[in-house]
């Protein structure tokens, strides 16, 4: 009999022993996996900035479409796209070619006009287009529609527009500007009206716009 006491003694003496090793080895264990799960994250996160530093994310651009016959082009259209260029990373001039409308000048000669006042606006394009404004918009990616407001009696007109082209295009929202005191009066008809009589316009138009005038007016 004490000699199977002994033997059991010395059993739960090794057992204890065994426990006291596994529990310690077990500790290690739990040190060297957080140490290696550390590294790992440290590792991660410079592996991740490195990749950004590379292929930094694309940043969504915001276009918008300035519309208009632009026949021609006059201080007031030049007003509302410096403050659209302020606002949108990119300004598309939509040139409406409109020949049932029987323009003053050509598209080819308002697209010219137009571009030679766009050295100080390095965001804005121009381009002639014909067909529905909602799908040149589409085309070109546009999310935005910009128009002029000179006063309330624009209002009604481009009210619907507006609605129309929400219509046709959900996606595209239409912004208007309201014009400065100063050109709320001007109007691309009305300059190459007064201009027909004789009258100076220099005021309300580009120098090369005014110049143009002078000289289509002088052929006729």
């Amino acid at each position: 009999i004490s000699h199977t006491i002994t033997n059991i003694n010395g059993i739960r003496e090794s057992v204890s022993m065994f426990g006291k090793f596994i529990h310690r080895q077990s500790n290690v264990s739990s040190g060297q996996s957080k140490a290696l799960g550390s590294r790992v994250a440290l590792l991660e996160t410079f592996r991740c900035k490195s990749e950004l530093r590379r292929f930094p994310p694309k940043r969504f651009m915001n276009v918008c479409i300035y519309p208009g016959t632009f026949d021609p082009i006059t201080h007031g259209h030049l007003d509302v796209l410096e403050r659209a260029c302020r606002i949108f990373d990119r300004v598309i001039i939509a040139i409406a070619e409109n020949q049932d409308k029987d323009p003053f000048f050509s598209p080819e000669k308002r697209l010219q006009l137009v571009n030679e006042n766009l050295d100080r606006f390095p965001t804005a394009t121009a381009m002639t287009f014909k067909g529905l404004l909602i799908d040149f918009a589409m085309e070109q990616e546009a999310s935005v529609i910009i128009r002029g407001l000179r006063a309330v009696s624009d209002f009604e007109f481009e009210f619907q527009m507006a609605n129309m082209n929400r219509h046709i295009g959900p996606g595209i929202e239409t912004v208007l500007f309201m014009t400065k005191e100063g050109y709320n009066y001007t109007s691309s008809t009305l300059v190459k009206q007064v201009a027909e009589y004789g009258a100076d316009v220099s005021k309300f138009v580009p120098d090369n716009v005014y110049q143009a005038l002078q000289e289509r007016l002088s052929s006729h």
